[in-house]
C-alpha cells in the first residue's frame, strides 16, 4: 500500500472517529410547576420541539400526580435547542383538555414563560432555549377559568 493511501485511510479514521465526541450533549430539563389548584387527577406535561408541532405532537411527555405544592418534572436526554412546554391539569384523568360547550376550559393549564390569562400562549411566547449545560430550568404557572 502506498504512503498516500495509508495517509488517506488514517485521516479518514481520525475524522470519523473524532466526530463521535462532537455529538451534542444531551441535557436534563427541569420544569417547575406552581399554582395547581387541587390534588384531583394528574398533570400532563408536554415538551414541544418546534412551532410546527406545538400543541399537536409532543417531543416528550410525562404524566404526574397533581399536588398543590410546587411540582418538579425532569426530562432527561433532551437535545440542546428550542422548545416550549404546555401543561394540562387533567382532573378527570381522561387524557385530554376538557372545555365546555362554548370552548371555555374546564381544567387548568399553563405554558412555559407564560402566566395564562384567557387562552393559550402561542409558540413565540412559550419558547425557550435548552443549552448544552447539564441542567436547564423553566417555570410554568398554572391558570384556571371558573370553578376549581
Amino acid at each position: 500500500m502506498n504512503t498516500t493511501k495509508v495517509f488517506f485511510i488514517v485521516t479518514l479514521i481520525l475524522i470519523v472517529g473524532g466526530t463521535h465526541n462532537l455529538k451534542a450533549q444531551n441535557c436534563t430539563l427541569t420544569v417547575d410547576i406552581e399554582g395547581t389548584a387541587n390534588t384531583k387527577g394528574t398533570l400532563l406535561v408536554g415538551l414541544y420541539k418546534n412551532q410546527k408541532n406545538y400543541l399537536s405532537e409532543t417531543y416528550m411527555g410525562q404524566e404526574v400526580t397533581a399536588q398543590t405544592d410546587r411540582i418538579k418534572v425532569n426530562f432527561k436526554d433532551v437535545e440542546p435547542g428550542e422548545y416550549a412546554i404546555a401543561v394540562i391539569h387533567d382532573t378527570n384523568q381522561n387524557g385530554k383538555f376538557d372545555k365546555n360547550f362554548f370552548g371555555i376550559p374546564k381544567e387548568g393549564y399553563g405554558f412555559s414563560n407564560h402566566t395564562p390569562n384567557f387562552g393559550s400562549a402561542d409558540y413565540e411566547e412559550a419558547r425557550f432555549e435548552v443549552k448544552s449545560t447539564n441542567t436547564n430550568k423553566v417555570s410554568v404557572k398554572m391558570g384556571y377559568v371558573g370553578p376549581r
